[in-house]
Protein backbone atom coordinates (compact mmCIF):
# COMPACT_ATOMS: atom_id res chain seq x y z
CA UNK A 1 0.00 0.00 0.00
CA UNK A 2 1.32 3.25 -0.97
CA UNK A 3 -0.77 4.89 2.53
CA UNK A 4 0.13 4.18 6.17
CA UNK A 5 -2.47 2.41 7.66
CA UNK A 6 -4.94 4.88 9.64
CA UNK A 7 -4.71 5.67 13.28
CA UNK A 8 -2.15 6.66 15.43
CA UNK A 9 1.45 7.57 14.16
CA UNK A 10 4.82 6.96 15.60
CA UNK A 11 7.09 9.87 14.96
CA UNK A 12 11.32 9.86 15.80
CA UNK A 13 12.36 13.67 16.65
CA UNK A 14 15.82 13.93 16.17
CA UNK A 15 18.16 16.24 18.66
CA UNK A 16 17.56 19.47 18.29
CA UNK A 17 14.32 21.08 15.58
CA UNK A 18 11.91 19.01 13.73
CA UNK A 19 9.58 19.80 11.25
CA UNK A 20 5.70 17.85 11.77
CA UNK A 21 2.94 18.22 10.21
CA UNK A 22 0.41 17.42 12.51
CA UNK A 23 -2.95 15.06 11.00
CA UNK A 24 -5.11 14.51 13.85
CA UNK A 25 -8.02 16.53 14.88
CA UNK A 26 -8.81 20.06 15.36
CA UNK A 27 -8.88 21.44 18.88
CA UNK A 28 -5.89 19.08 19.96
CA UNK A 29 -4.71 20.24 23.30
CA UNK A 30 -0.72 20.80 22.25
CA UNK A 31 0.59 20.39 26.30
CA UNK A 32 -0.96 16.93 26.18
CA UNK A 33 0.73 16.26 23.16
CA UNK A 34 4.32 17.22 24.18
CA UNK A 35 4.02 16.18 27.61
CA UNK A 36 5.00 12.68 26.28
CA UNK A 37 8.85 13.83 26.40
CA UNK A 38 10.70 16.11 29.06
CA UNK A 39 13.17 16.68 26.73
CA UNK A 40 10.68 18.69 24.06
CA UNK A 41 11.09 22.06 24.89
CA UNK A 42 9.59 24.48 22.93
CA UNK A 43 7.42 24.15 19.72
CA UNK A 44 6.32 26.84 17.14
CA UNK A 45 4.28 27.63 14.04
CA UNK A 46 3.77 30.66 11.05
CA UNK A 47 0.33 31.44 11.52
CA UNK A 48 -1.70 34.60 10.90
CA UNK A 49 1.07 36.44 9.83
CA UNK A 50 3.26 35.42 12.87
CA UNK A 51 5.84 33.05 14.91
CA UNK A 52 3.76 31.56 17.85
CA UNK A 53 5.43 29.62 20.24
CA UNK A 54 4.20 27.37 23.01
CA UNK A 55 6.69 26.31 26.15
CA UNK A 56 5.68 22.98 27.90
CA UNK A 57 5.00 23.71 31.44
CA UNK A 58 5.98 27.37 31.60
CA UNK A 59 3.78 30.28 31.98
CA UNK A 60 0.84 31.12 29.49
CA UNK A 61 2.41 34.40 28.79
CA UNK A 62 4.64 32.32 27.24
CA UNK A 63 2.08 30.26 24.64
CA UNK A 64 0.69 31.99 21.79
CA UNK A 65 -1.40 28.69 21.42
CA UNK A 66 -2.53 25.82 22.54
CA UNK A 67 -4.61 23.68 20.29
CA UNK A 68 -3.46 22.68 17.20
CA UNK A 69 -5.59 22.32 13.90
CA UNK A 70 -5.60 19.19 11.21
CA UNK A 71 -2.78 20.31 8.76
CA UNK A 72 -0.89 22.65 11.18
CA UNK A 73 2.94 22.64 10.51
CA UNK A 74 4.89 22.92 13.50
CA UNK A 75 8.50 22.60 14.22
CA UNK A 76 9.02 20.96 17.86
CA UNK A 77 12.76 21.49 19.59
CA UNK A 78 13.75 17.89 21.15
CA UNK A 79 16.62 19.16 23.22
CA UNK A 80 17.64 15.30 24.42
CA UNK A 81 21.23 14.49 22.82
CA UNK A 82 18.79 11.17 21.98
CA UNK A 83 16.31 10.29 19.49
CA UNK A 84 12.89 10.93 20.90
CA UNK A 85 9.28 9.37 19.60
CA UNK A 86 6.01 10.35 20.24
CA UNK A 87 2.77 9.33 19.01
CA UNK A 88 0.74 11.80 17.17
CA UNK A 89 -2.95 10.80 16.33
CA UNK A 90 -4.15 11.21 12.72
CA UNK A 91 -7.78 11.36 11.31
CA UNK A 92 -8.86 8.70 8.96
CA UNK A 93 -11.19 10.93 6.50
Amino acid sequence: ALLPAPGPRSITLVPGLNFVTFNGPGGTDIGELLAQSTSITRAFRFADGDWQSFFPGQPTLLNQFTTLNRLDAIFIFNASARDTVIVVPEVTN
